[in-house]
This record gives structure tokens, C-alpha cells and sequence, in this order.
């Protein structure tokens, strides 16, 4: 079957650099484009994940959130952006971060153009960084109160359940992360370059206290050795492909609900 009757019996599904701007133009006249924007970061994660582990969470999120509702719409999956706002990650060697201002100014510039470029009737950015929540948040505000495009922001991470250890608050590079970065790129998860010896000092009630606790905002620090000695902030210990596979069901099952705001 050519993709021309597939596109024509579901949805239209590309990464927009790979189309030609006469596909773009044509696909784009059936009036039913929303946009994806995959938002990561380039920072640690800890001994056993690559720094651009937010990033291809992020786009791996948007690829799959694309394929499961094809019947619904077509989708552009943009260009990701790769840096976010990550100070809480600078005392670790290639972290690589944008200050917040820079990165809002980005990404309205970029949904505007996007939208208009693609005669988009939506636009979903999807965030794969914790500390890009709030810029991306007054972002979508931006958008809402100066272009007609409507626009949402996801944090996939948000919408399945978190898979930890007992007793280990689970943030950063821990089961939940770790698993499913082994069910899409198991080639760049280095589970034998963790020891537990890096979660001996964790102060679990003051991470709880100041890093997950939604009531209170602190700029903590990775490297502060409360938080832990090797950048992460849970455990990856038990960390399995099938753990991550289930968490990304639970995410593109949740994604329904951003499929019937649109409609």
C-alpha cells in the first residue's frame, strides 16, 4: 500500500523535516494538522544514562503519541529542541543549559511559526525535562493570549504511574527513567556503571521536604550531597524494558484525554 492510501484512510504521521513543502502544503490543506514539539534537555543523568536522555524521552513520547491517534488527526512531529533549563544539573560535567528566558522565547517563536507554516489547527508540546515545566507552562499561556492556534503542554512522565524503590524518592534517573529509556534505546543504558554506594548519604526527608514536595519551591542541586553523589535522585536498581513499556502504554492511554480537547 502507498503511503498517499494509507494517509488517505487514517492520518498522516511525519517528522516535519522529512517532507518536501509540497507535502507539507498538501497535507496541511486537509485542515486537521496539530503539531508536536518534543521539549528535552542535555544534561546528566548519572553514571548509566546519556545527557540526552530527556530529549529522546521526549521525542519518543511524541512519535508514539502520533502513531496511536492517527485515526484522529495528522501530525507533525518539529525539529526537538535539545536545551532546557537545567541549573540544577550545572555542577556535572556536559551539562548543557539554556537560561529560562532564552528557552520561552524559543519555543513561542518556534509554535508560532510552526502553526502558521503548517496552517496547524493545534500545537502539544511535549516535555521531557521536570525543570522545563514552568517556562513551558507560561509558554502555552503566551501562545493562548497572542495566537489562535490552540496549545497544550504534556509531561509524560506525569501521566503514568511512578515505578520506585521503597524508601527512595524517585526524580531523576531512577527505575521509573531507566526503564523506559531500556524499552526504546537499551544501546546507550549502562546499568553496570551504577553502585548502590552512591545513594548511601541520601537525605530522603529532605528531598521529600524540598525537591518533590509541590508546596514548597527550592533551587536545590544535584550535586549537593544530601540529594545524592552521583546526579541521580532514586534508584535504578530493577530498572527493566517491560517496566517501560508499560509506563509509555500508560502515557499514549492518558494522551486520549489531549486528543479530545482538540476535537
Amino acid at each position: 500500500m502507498s503511503r498517499d492510501s494509507r494517509d488517505q484512510q487514517s492520518g498522516h504521521v511525519s517528522k516535519l523535516e522529512d517532507l518536501s513543502t509540497n507535502e507539507v502544503e498538501q497535507i496541511a490543506h486537509r485542515g486537521r494538522v496539530i503539531l508536536l514539539l518534543p521539549v528535552g534537555s542535555t544534561e546528566q543523568h548519572g553514571p548509566h544514562l546519556p545527557l540526552a536522555t530527556d530529549t529522546i524521552l521526549a521525542e519518543t513520547y511524541a512519535d508514539r503519541f502520533a502513531t496511536a491517534y492517527r485515526q484522529d488527526f495528522d501530525w507533525f512531529v518539529l525539529p526537538s529542541i535539545a536545551y532546557g533549563y537545567c541549573p540544577e544539573h550545572s555542577g556535572f560535567s556536559g551539562t548543557v543549559g539554556v537560561a529560562g528566558t532564552d528557552l520561552l522565547q524559543t519555543v513561542v517563536a518556534v509554535c508560532q511559526s510552526a502553526s502558521a507554516s503548517c496552517a496547524a489547527t493545534g500545537v502539544v508540546i511535549v516535555n521531557g525535562h521536570g525543570g522545563n515545566r514552568p517556562i513551558l507552562e507560561i509558554a502555552c499561556r503566551t501562545l493562548a493570549d497572542q495566537n489562535d492556534v490552540r496549545t497544550l503542554v504534556v509531561h509524560p512522565s506525569a501521566l503514568a504511574a511512578v515505578t520506585g524503590q521503597p524508601g527512595i524518592p524517585e526524580v531523576h534517573g531512577g527505575r521509573s527513567e531507566t526503564s523506559v529509556m531500556l524499552a526504546t534505546r537499551p544501546d546507550l543504558v549502562y546499568l553496570d556503571r551504577w553502585g548502590k554506594d552512591d545513594q548511601l548519604d541520601i537525605d530522603a526527608e529532605f528531598i521529600r521536604k524540598f525537591v518533590t514536595n509541590r508546596g514548597i519551591d527550592a533551587p536545590w542541586l544535584t550535586h549537593d550531597p544530601r540529594v545524592g553523589r552521583s546526579g541521580v535522585i532514586g534508584d535504578p536498581t530493577g530498572a527493566d524494558a517491560d517496566i517501560g513499556r508499560s509506563i509509555l502504554t500508560a502515557a499514549v492511554n492518558s494522551f486520549r484525554a489531549v486528543v479530545d480537547w482538540f476535537s
